[in-house]
């Protein structure tokens, strides 16, 4: 049985599973990917593209490491590649070699060594022999711990008979051992629920007939297209489509499978990302469907705190909005919370960058979202992330004008900024500090050693965008993103 414990936040309390096992991702167009075992990512060049397709990981990737954070293995639904960057034997051409759709990997509960890797098909087209829904079974025991897939597809659904969406997650039970895998009918408003325990997959899912009918004017389905994410204590599901401008907040019992009490949120166009808060109390859509003019961009935030749903209605706020008609690069499509509990977010076409929600769990400006807040070393990203269980764990927590940290040793403030910025050593008197200002590149800009407890450093001679504070103290080491406005 795996240990959990209760947190409270904002009056919601949050199971804790496991701790590292979302820190390695691979995603984008030619094998990129991200290291979150530092807390602050490294980017990764490592992983496998396809000889045949080319671009590996375009939309549906998901990856899965151990407790301890080392990557086990990870995939595009076509294929399953091991922590040795290879395929698995028996795992080629297991889902449809397009990579378009959205993927899931659930540990079997009792097992250190079998994981399930879940397939949707293909917007709501019929690619795997008439299945609708199909999982792999991957024994990472095999294979010398470079892993075997086991099962190659076994049905949940048939396609005769239910036609799903490609909008795919998965929730920890309340029981602190099992999983419920969540899918949605296409042309209906029904969720299929399925429980994942010591047994394996329960093929008899619980139906919640609940919330907007998911259908598409265009022949190639393209509400289809778009996210499920819960939120990180399970208790939330959201909902956004990439064709009709529809977005969804519903209850979700974790301990029944079931989802109620649906909202309808306001939204202008269709969009691909949702993603709640780390702690559970805002929620984020992106925006820039297929059919909002040029493809143009929003990323929006609704605020939670308040149970009451014209509350949660009217606190809309856009965080972000591209008027400019041009280059389709700067849409936010997918978005994710990292390990670091910044929000990530991919990019519509072929980017060099990720955009990033510095501070997630504060209210519209507050939150910062940084359109080119993460430097891919000129690899590309492209729509989707890592998809993958929202482990309520944190590796760091980021700093904030208005957020007190009495227990830690040192803040800086403001950030962002647009002239220079306060160290505050808070505990370090008279201790030598050691600090350095680096680029996203990791180039060092400014550094000096103090010893008084508070300074004041000038960044106004630096270009707009994001920077790294390095600050040393004896054995201690703490690194802060900064954001020059």
């Amino acid at each position: 049985m795996r240990p959990f414990m209760i947190i409270a936040l904002f009056g919601f309390s949050s199971l804790v599973y496991g701790q590292k096992q979302t820190n390695i991702w691979y995603f984008g167009a030619d094998g990129t990917g991200l290291d979150f075992n530092p807390c602050t990512p490294v980017v990764l060049d490592d992983g496998w593209t396809d000889p045949v397709i080319g671009s590996y990981l375009f939309e549906g990737s998901t990856a899965i490491s151990d407790t301890s954070g080392k990557l086990l293995f990870y995939s595009n639904g076509a294929s399953v590649i091991g922590n040795n960057h290879l395929p698995m034997v028996n795992g080629q051409n297991i889902g449809h070699s397009s990579t378009l759709t959205q993927n899931i990997i659930v540990p079997k509960p009792g097992s250190e060594t079998i994981y399930y890797l879940f397939i949707p098909e293909i917007q709501a087209f019929i690619h795997y022999g008439g299945s609708s829904l199909i999982y792999a079974t991957i024994d990472m025991s095999e294979n010398g711990g470079a892993g075997k897939v086991i099962n190659r597809k076994t049905e949940l659904l048939s396609h005769q008979n239910t036609m799903v969406t490609e909008k795919l997650t998965a929730v920890p039970h309340s029981n602190g051992r099992d999983y419920w895998v969540i899918s949605h009918e296409f042309g209906s408003r029904k969720f299929y629920t399925f429980l994942v325990d010591s047994n394996g997959p329960d093929p008899n899912p619980v139906i919640s007939d609940v919330g907007p009918r998911i259908t598409s004017s265009v022949a190639n389905n393209y509400d289809c297209l778009g996210e499920i994410k819960a939120s990180p204590n399970g208790r939330k599901l959201s909902l956004t489509t990439w064709d009709s401008p529809i977005r969804a907040l519903f209850d979700f019992d974790a301990s029944t499978g079931i989802l109620s009490n649906w909202i309808s949120l306001p939204a202008k166009y269709g969009g691909y990302g949702t993603s709640f808060s780390p702690n559970n109390s805002k929620l984020y859509f992106s925006e820039g469907g297929f059919n909002s003019p040029y493809h143009i961009g929003r990323l929006v935030q609704f605020d939670l705190s308040d149970t009451d749903s014209n509350a949660i209605k009217n606190s809309y706020t856009e965080l972000w909005f591209d008027s400019v008609l041009g280059p389709l690069k700067e849409t936010p499509y997918s978005l994710k919370i990292g390990p670091d509990g910044k929000i990530y977010t991919g990019k519509k076409a072929e980017s060099y960058y990720l955009g990033v929600v510095e501070y997630p769990n504060l209210p519209g400006a507050q939150a910062s979202y940084v359109r080119d807040g993460l430097y891919l070393e000129g690899y590309e990203a492209t729509w989707g992330l890592n998809n993958a269980i929202e482990y309520n764990w944190n590796c760091g927590i980021p700093q904030a004008v208005n957020e007190t940290r009495r227990k830690e040793f040192i803040r800086v403030y403001p950030n962002p900024t647009s002239n220079g910025i306060w160290i505050d050593m808070d505990g370090e008197k008279g201790k030598k500090t050691h600090v350095s200002l680096l680029d996203t590149r990791g180039k060092s800009l400014v550094e000096t050693t103090r010893s008084n407890s508070k300074f004041y450093m000038d960044i106004k001679p630096f270009e707009k965008g994001v920077y790294y504070l390095k600050i040393e103290s004896g054995t201690k080491l703490k690194t802060f993103r900064i954001l020059r406005n």
